[in-house]
């Protein structure tokens, strides 16, 4: 399970729905500390390496754990972080 911070928004909730080109996606529900709630899609390809980074089998197991498991699905060059200078290359 990825590391929790205090300040940071949770998954709460992952459900499959229909993407853009047709194909299926999962939106994941992410709750915010002062209860705001927003909603992230992911392709199944990030969501593969998403689950693999979470150290978890099945979107169940999302639940809980921290928004950023999410992120690790998106490893893809010329992906810039909040915080991270812009890559130029």
């Amino acid at each position: 399970m990825g590391h929790l911070q205090p300040d940071e928004p949770i998954i709460v909730s992952c459900v499959v729905g229909p993407g853009h080109d047709g194909r299926a996606e999962v939106v994941a529900e992410l709750l915010y500390p002062n209860g705001g709630r927003s909603w992230l899609s992911i392709g199944e390809e990030a969501l593969s390496r998403a689950v693999d980074a979470a150290g978890v089998t099945s979107l169940d197991g999302l639940t809980g754990q921290p928004w950023t498991v999410l992120v690790a699905g998106l490893d893809m060059p010329g992906l810039n972080m909040p915080g991270q200078p812009i890559s130029t290359t």
